[in-house]
């Protein structure tokens, strides 16, 4: 069997981007509306941003932060031949974690779950380290 890590890695990174588009498509009916000015978002999202539109734009945010240590240990699973079951499982569990999170976290829901499956992505990721650096 193959355990070939670049579907994970591109589920998450279509994931990424959907956000963003749908970050801008946010941003776009917020100006149409007159809830919010164009200049408001010339540094990301400034005080004026409603919680509701800037809370897409967090979210994108948090998909290019911490997934950069999930997307490196994939390559060097690839890299260094250690691509093996365990590696492919968490990876997967990482990006059903993220996008989980993501759902959560756009939709506003309860805080508690979405730290739970933050945190949960981030132990993912520390075991694919800790088994490519350890082997184990």
């Amino acid at each position: 069997m193959s355990y070939d890590l670049l579907l994970p890695m591109a589920v998450l990174a279509l994931w990424t981007l959907n956000m963003l588009i749908y970050t801008e498509i946010k941003r776009a009916f917020a100006i149409r509306e007159g809830r919010v000015a164009l200049e408001d978002f010339r540094y990301g999202d400034g005080p004026k941003v409603p919680t509701d539109i800037a809370v897409y734009n967090r979210n994108y945010m948090n998909l290019l932060e911490s997934p950069l240590l999930f997307y490196i240990a994939c390559l060097a699973a690839v890299q260094y031949g250690r691509a093996d079951p365990w590696i492919w499982r968490l990876a997967w569990a990482f990006v059903a974690l993220r996008v989980a999170h993501s759902i959560i976290h756009t939709m506003d829901k309860h805080f508690v779950t979405r730290i739970v499956l933050f945190s949960l992505s981030l132990t993912a990721v520390g075991f694919m380290w800790l088994k490519l650096a350890y082997g184990f």
